[in-house]
């Protein structure tokens, strides 16, 4: 009787979080604890188990839109937001600080790690390694220059490229007068290593400039 008891209790998918861990839930369970409720005419239980079932955990990876979930699983606004939060959280948490590899796949979200740059006296330059994702694999501090110019061996860029595997590099340098506009040497320059990027099979997928603000050659359509 105690045994039946026991197995009783631990049915719930909190009293089984509790006694077993997360790993012992299945994926609706798991579900049924974050949306605590269930809706009009639905239990928390059965609202989770058709979320899994109609809806699918890989659909939620690529899902934007609360609206289109809304509509697609029959939910209120609330709980569809509240997945969305959700997974959107854990897309964060999984490709950025569980991981270690911050996803670097914008201008913006490079300048939001490197705009230390910009209180460099000196001119820095850096390079991004990064793999497949654009998760960050490693970087190197390549050059440091005087206050107007830095010079680095296009060989100097890819040979870590080579030892990481890297998929695509991306180049940043600063400007301590805090003008980001991208000198003729800088273009060029530019141009150069993307052509070498190619030859060795990497990416070259941006050069930001950094200063008060930043320029990406690439988005500002200073190289092809």
């Amino acid at each position: 009787m105690c045994g039946l008891q026991t197995q009783k209790l631990i049915n719930g998918p909190r009293e089984r979080l509790e006694s077993l861990g997360p790993r012992a839930l299945s994926n609706s369970q798991l579900l049924a604890i974050v949306l605590n409720v269930g809706s009009k005419g639905e239990s928390v239980f059965a609202l989770a188990d058709r979320i899994i079932k109609d809806y699918g955990v890989m659909n939620f990876v690529s899902e934007q839109s609360y609206e289109r979930l809304a509509i697609n699983l029959e939910l209120g606004k609330v709980k569809a937001m509240q997945l969305l939060a959700m997974f959107e959280l854990g897309r964060r948490i999984f490709k950025d600080e569980y991981t270690g590899r911050p996803l670097l796949n914008t201008p913006e979200k490079i300048y939001a790690r490197y705009k230390f740059m910009m209180d460099k006296k000196r001119e820095e330059l850096r390079a991004l390694y990064l793999d497949q994702n654009h998760c960050l694999l490693g970087e190197e501090l390549l050059a440091v220059g005087n206050t107007n110019i830095v010079q680095c061996e296009i060989r100097e860029i890819l040979v870590p490229a080579f030892a990481l595997k890297a998929r695509a590099i991306v180049i940043l340098h600063n400007h301590p007068s805090g003008n980001t506009d991208p000198s003729p040497q800088d273009i060029d320059f530019t141009k150069r290593l993307r052509q070498a990027c190619r030859i060795v099979g990497v990416s070259l997928s941006d050069h930001i400039v950094i200063g008060q603000g930043y320029t990406s050659l690439v988005t500002g359509q200073f190289v092809d």
